[in-house]
């Protein structure tokens, strides 16, 4: 197993505000950035703690980094040394028919660490060089992680009529492919073996499972129509006795509890859910218990919002909610995805996808259980961080914060980069004459003094209201005659092109005649409009790639399920292209449900 390693420079004091770095999404990255980010691998997914808490673990299921040979990887922090190490995973070579995801687990005594590998070019495995849909079990001693083996997560047989769009995989009608996605780790007592829980993610299911055997033990069914995903379970968490769990259900608005004894759902307790069945749903995405175990934080990623539910009896209920969008913000757009409390049970941390930020609330407001009025809190501050924000955690008064996407990108001129180690199946994808843009994102992982953060919130949240441009004035255009007389808009969108590579000849505007690929004689009537009705020539495009492109063209802002699945997309076969209004191989307008795809704008 290749490894790299990186070795922190100290926690950073927040210095004087620096050089600033603009964004794609209209917003900026002010530097220095609280905790000295370091940079990972792609898209840090997941995160886990070993049970001394000493190292951190975290999934990287993006794309895929030449740094990291282009493959998805495990990096772990150890908190004592300082030390951050990136594990690359040679199971994960692009085009290889399987990819990490948001799985990730210590075993009891923390000698394992669990990963959930999606399928579904080969859903079954038994291939060389192929998991199948699995979690596969790896050795850590603290300087090593070895593959030791695979738990097979089976196709699930539909019954009632229910379908799974298969795509061109040839499987029978009746069979489901899943997707595991979150894992929960039950300690092994009394007798009872170590348990794993896991979310799958396109069978609609939770399968509780003997670590050792891999034997399923209980399947918990959430299908709630006759299409095969439509719930989409993600996230589970389980009591410390290990008689309870709770499912977050992604695209089903909703957080169900189980008795993991009797193998029953006690309850689905809906969160925000839509007002009609095809409005986009609310996105439970990621969860934690209190330090006591009794209140339960559910992240809403298409409602800006974290649900604090009590859990300590049945039925669970809402005893809160928090408001995660920024001082004066009245749009959605904070999409809230990872949450952590901390030891004391006094502070929430909530990780802002979209505003580039940690919102910090304090819980000593106090909470009380209604059916109506919750109380909704307000945050006491914000703390900046690097692009996308994907990963929140705290120990020992150290709040560890990854991001996606780290401080963005630069040009994309040179040629693709070598791998440093290629693996034996490199593909020839990887050889560009221009460097592929999905290969350009770092993530990155922060490390902040809490307390420090606390005693200069006040001006670390006006760092994240400037940098989110919070501030600026509003302007209206005068037109000569007092009125205005546009009537209508027609919106060409040229996919996948720069200015200049179209009207770099235009001869107007801000353009660079030698970039230019498609010029007057091959795009005459583009050029005509052109000139015509004038040119708009620094407008940024926000999107990556088509699949997220497109949604930002037509929402202006994407959603977290299309930000944790296009490079998966993008670097293989194992995730569906769901970016247009086809998910899943379906139409979930036609399926009347929810577009998983599509944020709360």
């Amino acid at each position: 197993m290749r490894h790299f390693v990186v070795l922190f420079a100290g926690i950073a004091g927040f210095a004087a505000l620096g050089q600033s770095i603009p964004l794609p999404t209209s917003k900026q990255i002010v530097e220095p950035v609280p905790g000295a980010p370091q940079q990972l691998n792609s898209l840090p997914m997941a995160c886990a703690w070993s049970p001394d808490h000493r190292y951190l673990a975290l999934v990287n299921a993006g794309f895929g980094t030449v740094e990291s040979n282009y493959e998805q990887s495990v990096a772990v922090l150890d908190t004592e040394t300082g030390k951050l190490t990136d594990f690359p995973l040679e199971l994960t070579e692009v085009l290889d028919p399987q990819t990490l995801y948001s799985g990730i687990a210590f075993s009891g005594d923390g000698s394992r660490l669990y990963l959930s590998f999606d399928s579904i070019s080969e859903p079954r495995g038994g291939k060389p060089e192929a998991t199948g849909n699995a979690i596969g079990v790896f050795r850590f001693n603290g300087t090593s992680l070895t593959k030791e083996r695979l738990i097979p997560i089976p196709l699930r047989s539909l019954t009632g009529g229910k379908v799974q769009h298969h795509g061109t995989m040839k499987l029978a009608e009746s069979q489901a492919i899943p997707a595991p996605a979150g894992l929960a780790v039950l300690k092994g007592r009394g007798g009872v073996p170590e348990r794993l829980l896991v979310a799958d993610e396109y069978s609609d299911d939770v399968l509780l499972l003997d670590a050792s055997t891999g034997k399923l033990l209980r399947r918990f069914d959430f299908s709630t129509g006759p299409v095969v995903p439509s719930a989409y379970p993600i996230a589970v968490t389980a009591s410390a006795d290990g008689h309870r769990a709770w499912v977050a259900l992604w695209n089903g608005s909703a957080v169900a509890e189980l008795d993991l004894r009797t193998g029953r759902v006690v309850q689905k307790l809906d969160l925000m859910p839509p007002a009609h069945s095809t409005d986009p749903s609310s996105h439970p995405v990621a969860m934690t218990l209190s330090p006591n175990g009794r209140t339960l934080y559910v992240a809403l990623a298409n409602r800006d919002s974290v649900e604090a539910l009590d859990v300590a009896g049945t039925p669970i209920g809402r005893i809160a909610s928090f408001d995660t969008r920024l001082p004066g913000q009245t749009l959605f757009g904070a999409m809230p995805d990872s949450v952590a409390v901390s030891e004391d049970g006094r502070t929430l941390y909530v990780a802002n996808s979209g505003s580039d930020a940690v919102a910090v609330f304090d819980l000593h407001a106090g909470t009380h259980r209604s059916l109506v009025n919750i109380p909704t809190q307000q945050a006491t501050g914000f703390i900046p961080t690097e692009w996308y924000p994907t990963v929140v955690a705290i120990k020992g008064g150290k709040l560890y914060v990854a991001t996606g996407k780290g401080k963005s990108t630069a040009p994309n001129g040179p040629p693709q980069p070598k791998s440093p180690h290629p693996g034996p199946h490199e593909t020839k994808r990887l050889e560009r004459p221009h460097t592929y843009i999905a290969s350009m994102l770092h993530g990155s992982l922060a490390t902040i003094d809490a307390e420090q953060a606390h005693g200069q919130l006040a001006e670390l949240t006006r760092q994240v209201v400037e940098s989110n441009m919070m501030q600026a004035a509003q302007k209206t255009i005068d037109f000569q005659g007092g009125t205005n007389p546009i009537k209508h808009v027609i919106y060409i969108i040229k996919e996948n092109r720069t200015y200049d590579q179209i009207f770099g000849d235009l001869g107007a505007g801000d353009g660079d005649a030698s970039l230019t690929m498609y010029g007057e004689e091959i795009t005459p009537n583009l050029h005509a409009l052109a000139k015509q009705f004038g040119v708009l020539d620094n407008f940024y495009d926000s999107g990556e790639v088509s699949g997220d492109g497109h949604v930002w063209s037509t929402a202006a802002i994407t959603s977290d399920y299309t930000e944790r699945t296009w490079q998966q997309a993008y670097r293989g076969h194992e995730r569906v292209y769901d970016f247009e209004g086809l998910t899943e191989g379906g139409y979930p307008l036609l399926e009347k449900i929810p577009d998983i795809n599509e944020p709360d704008s």
